[in-house]
């Protein structure tokens, strides 16, 4: 769940995204050793390169004077933790691996394609079965990507 200050940040950035077709994957805000970071995370079809995130950085970077931040940082989402629910509906289709906060028949992750989710439920599928997993239980769920 966002802090009030990351939904600010949200809301400010939002309708630049749009504007560029980028998807807002998240925004956080957070210190680490002596300095904050703001980060932008984006993304759009066919993923988003280096020009694009300081394009999008060019847009935003006067937003926020009256936010405490030492770093703007705007970048791909990689291999992020799908939190909200519009990356669930956007990774929908695409292999993840769903990490559990204990052993489920004696593992702890689970790779398949994201069917989605649920109030419950993470769905994907395994060897074309579907497997549920209860939200309570998952830790994490996170993209896999395939080497070629």
């Amino acid at each position: 769940m966002p802090s009030k200050i990351e939904s600010q940040i949200e809301g400010r950035v939002l309708p630049i995204a749009q504007e560029m077709k980028m998807d807002l994957v998240d925004v956080e805000l957070r210190k680490e050793g002596q300095a904050r970071f703001m980060r932008i995370f984006v993304d759009m079809p066919g993923g988003v390169d280096l020009d694009h995130c300081q394009e999008f950085h060019m847009r935003i970077r006067d937003l926020f004077d009256d936010i405490d931040y030492d770093y703007l940082e705007v970048s791909s989402p990689g291999d992020r933790p799908l939190k909200r629910d519009v990356d669930f509906v956007r990774m929908a289709g695409s292999p993840v691996q769903v990490r559990l906060y204990k052993a489920l028949d004696g593992q702890k992750a689970f790779e398949g394609e994201l069917v989605g989710r649920t109030q419950e439920d993470v769905v994907i599928l395994i060897d074309g079965k579907e497997r549920r997993f209860d939200r309570k239980i998952v830790a994490a769920v996170k993209p896999v990507f395939e080497m070629i």
